[in-house]
């Protein structure tokens, strides 16, 4: 019989916070967890997306608690200025620059040690990015499931480097991100392509959840 999952979301509301976060856990939930980390605030990239909400189900069902948040202007965030979302994200994110993608999954890193101790970070997307990101900075020993990696978009090169196995996963019909031609260069990670999802995995998300459950690296 599987858990019911509870959602707890956490406003900014001390010194120092900007991101909304929520809470996903079910009933003797151990104290081993996973931070999911959003795509894009320019394409659905909030703490409900429907890849970030299917991995953080499975994940909290399964008897993982998990953290996943909002980057800053999203939902309940704290905005960065006087800009609004989108326009504050589209300047950032087209000159290249994640470090305010970073410094919002920094910050829930650290919050969702409040809650449990982070032993795997996922991310779908920019997420992706920002996953890679916070391991090799901060969390060396946590293991990484990176989800639609955006490598035409930003500098994914960490993960040549990195000997803390991760898990890779690709979408065969990806329109924004398309499955390199050679996989070979990811050794020695896991590398999976799910056949005729987009990059969206609009209607494959338990499948893809179920994926990343089943291949996590310890």
């Amino acid at each position: 019989m599987v858990e019911r999952v509870h959602h707890t979301t956490f406003a900014p509301r001390r010194a120092g916070e900007t991101v909304e976060l929520c809470h996903s856990y079910s009933a003797g939930a151990g104290r081993d967890g996973i931070l999911v980390c959003p795509p894009s605030p320019l394409l659905g990239g909030d703490l409900d997306n429907n890849v970030v909400r299917a991995l953080a189900g499975a994940a909290a069902a399964a008897g993982w608690p998990v953290a996943r948040f909002n980057y800053r202007g999203v939902g309940a965030s704290l905005p960065a200025g006087p800009l609004p979302r989108y326009e504050y994200w589209r300047a950032v994110l087209g000159r290249g620059d994640l470090g305010p993608a970073i410094a919002d999954g920094r910050e829930a890193l650290a919050r969702s040690r409040r809650l449990f101790r982070p032993v795997a970070i996922w991310g779908y997307s920019l997420g992706a990015a920002v996953a890679l990101a916070l391991a090799c900075a901060d969390a060396p020993e946590a293991a990484l499931a990176l989800v639609g990696p955006p490598l035409g978009a930003h500098d994914m090169g960490a993960l040549r480097t990195r000997s803390h196995p991760a898990l890779v996963v690709f979408a065969a019909a990806d329109e924004l991100e398309p499955v390199p031609a050679d996989l070979a260069r990811f050794a020695p990670h896991t590398v999976r392509v799910l056949a005729g999802a987009d990059h969206f995995f609009r209607g494959r998300e338990a499948e893809l959840a179920a994926l990343v459950l089943s291949e996590m690296p310890q």
